[in-house]
């Protein structure tokens, strides 16, 4: 395994969709995206974004900061719902 981690770092797990190569980013990207749900801690996360991002090299606007969801979207079609009696 590279210093990096490499994709080799990230097990191929059902509904994975993404071609993941570095951990400290995603663990970073992660996190920050579950602190962020707090809006107490709202100015604290934005210090840490900045911080961590930059104690791992990533500007902290690049489009490798972006967040996304790692597993695939999956919608079952002709679901019926039992309270409105609807099928979508």
């Amino acid at each position: 395994i590279e210093d990096g981690g490499g994709e080799e770092s990230f097990p191929q797990l059902p509904g994975s969709h993404l071609h993941l190569t570095n951990p400290a980013l995603e663990f970073v990207k992660n996190v920050l995206v579950i602190l962020d749900l707090d809006p107490d801690v709202k100015q604290e996360v934005i210090y840490l974004k900045k911080s961590l991002f930059a104690q791992i090299g990533v500007q902290e606007y690049s489009a490798a900061t972006a967040w996304k969801n790692p597993a695939a979207a999956f919608t079952l079609p002709d679901v019926h719902c039992m309270e409105c009696h609807e099928c979508r």
